[in-house]
């Protein structure tokens, strides 16, 4: 099977399929997580806002997902506790909270099963006033109350991503980044995979496949099976948050709601994501972007919607911007918000070919459900057996790494490693932190830290040479997370440029070329990189 598309959704899958001992290749035209997966306020959800659909399946696909994910990638994971106002409005009544918190704690009665104690989730329950005031002091939210919960967090969702990605390749799965479908290859009898193209050198090549799978999003319109216009979803809407620098909550997520659209403001190293916006959107994936004037926009409804947040696009460091599939109306026209549903056009669908199937996801969380989902739909379209497979250990998850046990390491080859190094290289890679140890010990000039970051040289050469990496946005926005919050100061960018410069060979003018290709990613993002402080 071919799999086009290496966000989240298509991650999994490779994972799923790789795990079952099937042949299995993925391609993405970017790098991996870098669309609309690399869009997300990094809550693990578990589905609570469906209550007020009375939607109990989905809610409950949203807890299992969530557990898995706490249970498979707790290096990267944790928990959160999140608290939404009372409002006089019926659903979001003291009285509706505590039904709701009732019924949550019951449908979610499993929430922590398989989950290591210190990613347990509390019961959801109602504080007064009077809590809430000492829950959160200086907030100047005035209520009868509210509904406090706890949620999964991913602190870096780029590795998340790539964590599936590798997993899958560590079972066999071929994945390659910078590669592009550009066209199905097609008979009368169906889809035999794609003509793909290397986006590094223009090179084009065939890759055949008895199932094609497009987890592509939002270019899941450039590339279906006769040229044909595909089903829905065909309305598609700009997904976007902010990351400022300033906090407001403390260490609780916490949601507003403006009567139109409920935001989340998510405490995240010192500052705060807020989001999510919806804009609706109709031109090439390619050409979507933020302007200054979407940023400015956004924090004008954020202030009106609590004025004493009083923020102002200087506070804004860094946007995420994602394509997501839009809700329609019953007259089938997109609206100005995202799809509530996950659609998923399988082979025997009416008007879709043999050798074809596409999943069009719309929330992070639940991609590896609907993954495991799938297995069984793949396994008969490819004429395979399908017997899920015994639990195996996720990238970084084989098994619990200590600080204590890190510095030990260190020490004993003598790099002294201070402690808060240490910690950053366990949440991100987990017991892959060896690896970079390793890295250090055999070249002892990699030890040094990058200017102005916890991070050592050793993880940039280890996101060369075993993650994948080909530009410098990829080792600064998905590999190490040293631009996740903010573009990087110069002298981090250039020490980062100059060591992987040295690993690949690059002249003076590639170096530099990738310094501005940093600084084009976040001029995309409405923002101006080269003023920020």
């Amino acid at each position: 099977m071919l799999i086009v598309g290496g966000g989240i959704y298509g991650a999994t899958l490779a994972w799923h399929a790789a795990r079952a001992g099937w042949a299995v290749a993925l391609i993405e035209r970017g790098d991996f997580g870098e669309g609309a997966s690399a869009n997300s306020l990094k809550i693990l959800h578990g589905g609570l806002r469906y209550l007020q659909q009375a939607n109990i399946s989905r809610m409950r696909a949203s807890i299992k997902a969530r557990r898995d994910g706490l249970a498979s990638l707790p290096y990267l994971t944790r928990a959160t506790t999140c608290i939404a106002p009372a409002r006089n409005f019926a659903q979001r009544s003291r009285a509706a909270y505590h039904i709701a918190a009732a019924l949550n704690d019951i449908i979610s009665i499993d929430r922590n099963r398989g989950v290591p104690s210190s990613h347990h989730l509390p019961r959801t329950r109602v504080p007064n006033q009077s809590e809430l005031d000492t829950l959160l002091p200086g907030a100047a939210i005035s209520t009868r109350g509210a509904l406090l919960w706890g949620d999964g967090f991913m602190e870096n969702s780029e590795r998340y991503t790539l964590a599936y990605m590798l997993s899958a390749r560590s079972c066999g799965a071929e994945i390659a980044n910078y590669t592009e479908a550009v066209a199905l290859l097609e008979t009368s009898n169906g889809v035999y995979g794609v003509t793909a193209r290397n986006i590094e050198n223009a090179e084009t090549f065939e890759i055949r496949a008895r199932l094609t799978i497009h987890a592509g999003g939002g270019w899941l319109p450039s590339l279906w099976p006769g040229g044909k216009a595909p089903p829905p979803p065909t309305a598609w809407v700009r997904s976007y948050n902010l990351v400022t620098r300033r906090s407001w909550f403390g260490e609780y997520g916490v949601g507003l709601d403006n009567g139109r659209r409920n935001f989340f403001f998510m405490p995240w190293r010192g500052g705060t994501i807020i989001g999510t916006e919806y804009q609706p959107y109709s031109g090439s994936p390619s050409e979507c972007r933020l302007t200054a004037e979407d940023i400015a926009n956004f924090v004008d409804e954020i202030n009106l919607l609590h004025s004493p947040v009083k923020m102002t696009p200087d506070d804004v460091t860094m946007a995420h911007l994602g394509l997501v599939p839009a809700r329609t109306d019953r007259f089938g026209r997109g609206t100005a918000d995202a799809s509530n549903r996950t659609v998923i056009v399988r082979p025997d669908a009416k008007g879709v070919p043999r050798g074809f199937l596409a999943i069009s996801g719309i929330k992070y969380t639940t991609a590896a459900y609907w993954a495991a989902r799938l297995m069984p739909c793949i396994a008969h379209a490819i004429g395979r057996p399908y017997r899920p497979s015994a639990p195996q250990p996720l990238y970084g998850s084989e098994r619990v790494v200590t600080e204590n046990e890190v510095a030990r390491e260190t020490r004993a080859i003598g790099w002294p490693l201070d402690a808060k190094s240490i910690r950053w290289l366990i949440s991100h890679y987990g017991a892959r932190s060896n690896e970079i140890l390793a890295i250090g010990a055999a070249e002892p000039a990699l030890r040094a830290l990058i200017p102005g970051t916890p991070a050592p040289a050793a993880a940039i050469i280890h996101a060369v040479r075993r993650e994948l990496s080909c530009h410098l946005t990829d080792v600064l926005l998905r590999r190490t997370d040293l631009g996740t919050a903010a573009c990087p100061p110069p002298e981090t960018l250039n020490a980062t440029a100059s060591i992987m410069a040295d690993e690949y060979g690059w002249q003076e003018d590639r170096r530099r070329a990738e310094i501005d290709r940093v600084y084009t990613h976040y001029q995309r993002l409405g923002l101006n990189p080269r003023t920020q402080r």
